[in-house]
């Protein structure tokens, strides 16, 4: 908002709603008392603030600036480590947690180097891929299904091939990023608001969970630097060229080629059928769970495509049929759910509780809930 408000383009309006929008960001920024908030906030006043400075003032203004805001930043950076003076600002517990997730992340993916262990599996993988530092803190029992940094994410899900892909985009949209910072003869308003807004998510990336809601701008944002990388230069010779014959001259609108109409129709289709099985699940599963209806749940229990498994939903169904006394039931789907994934810790600790597994099923849950948990002596305590 900030970039776009700076530009020449900007109207009277836009510019009147900036008065009341940003403070109201600033606020809720620091209300969340996320330091991580304050500091992309910072990070991204300042990469405009560079933009503004060396368009409109001088060279030595400009690197002044960039002085302070280099200053200011490894400052930062030395306090999120518990150095220098802003250690008492910056840093949190939360910065050490960090570390152990992602040396557990990192171990998964070196276990498992060309697969990794599938999307959004590393939950499954935490208890046996973290240090042994980790049982201290943050804690034998605290378990994280994520590594609080998108790049390692990758690595523990899909191992190089996936890592290597996700760094090659990023790579590719830094380079169009460049291009654009050197085609920029004037302030460009659409250019800076880019630039800043995907800056800020990569270094969000390193330090955060990869969030649908999150992760979704990561991609955008890379496809419109790259896009925009490409429109810069057909605008700019646009400009240039004078009217012919004192004819005003008129830009030409883009043409949209049938490729591209298609690709982006299969991709589209692709992405549909994607998401829908995991929306219709959920939608049937939460109208079960609001009906408080016993069999109505158990149908959800019945997987198709548009109802696939799910380890939060064998979890949730199991404990409620065990808590409504469904005894039965509850066996039943636990030794279903183990079967589907024996890597899940939480089932196998499940079965071991529930009141009709046999005493051959509680010795296989702990065999299973120690060779998914070697670090932990007790396998069999509650949390």
């Amino acid at each position: 908002m900030l970039a776009l408000g700076s530009g020449s383009e900007a109207t009277k309006n836009f510019r009147i709603a900036l008065i009341f929008l940003l403070p109201l960001t600033l606020f809720a920024i620091i209300d969340s008392q996320a330091i991580q908030g304050r500091v992309l906030a910072a990070l991204s006043v300042g990469i405009v603030g560079i933009f503004l400075i060396y368009f409109r003032y001088s060279r030595i203004t400009t690197l002044l600036f960039v002085l302070f805001c280099t200053t200011l930043g490894t400052l930062a950076l030395a306090g999120a480590f518990q150095k220098g003076p802003l250690a008492e600002i910056i840093y949190k517990t939360s910065v050490s947690l960090r570390g152990q997730y992602w040396l557990a992340a990192w171990n998964t993916g070196q276990t498992n180097p060309f697969s990794g262990v599938g999307m959004d599996a590393f939950g499954d993988w935490y208890r046996r891929s973290r240090d042994i530092r980790a049982i201290e803190l943050p804690g034998i029992n605290t378990v994280v299904n994520t590594a609080h940094n998108v790049p390692l994410d990758m690595f523990a899900f899909g191992g190089w091939p996936l890592f290597v892909s996700y760094i090659a985009i990023m790579f590719i949209a830094f380079l169009a990023l460049i291009r654009i910072v050197r085609r920029m003869k004037s302030y460009d308003a659409v250019g800076v608001g880019l630039i800043t807004a995907w800056t800020g998510y990569q270094v969000q990336s390193i330090i955060s969970i990869n969030q649908i809601g999150l992760a979704i701008w990561g991609w955008v944002l890379s496809g419109c630097l790259i896009a925009y990388s490409r429109v810069v230069p057909e605008n700019d010779e646009r400009r240039k060229e004078s009217p012919v014959s004192g004819k005003s001259h008129q830009s030409r609108k883009p043409e949209v080629k049938p490729t591209s109409v298609l690709f982006a129709s299969v991709f589209g289709l692709v992405g549909l059928l994607v998401s829908l099985p995991p929306v219709s699940a959920d939608t049937k599963l939460r109208t079960a769970q609001v009906s408080r209806d016993a069999a109505k749940l158990e149908e959800t229990m019945s997987y198709s495509y548009f109802n696939p498994q799910n380890l939060q939903k064998y979890l949730s169904n199991i404990q409620a049929f065990e808590g409504s006394e469904l005894f039965d039931v509850s066996h039943k789907y636990a030794l279903e759910a183990v079967s589907w994934n024996p890597e899940a810790f939480e089932l196998w600790r499940i079965l071991y509780f529930i009141k009709n597994s046999t005493e051959s099923e509680k010795k296989l849950a702990v065999e299973n809930m120690r060779r998914l948990d070697p670090l932990n002596p007790d396998v069999t305590s509650i949390p």
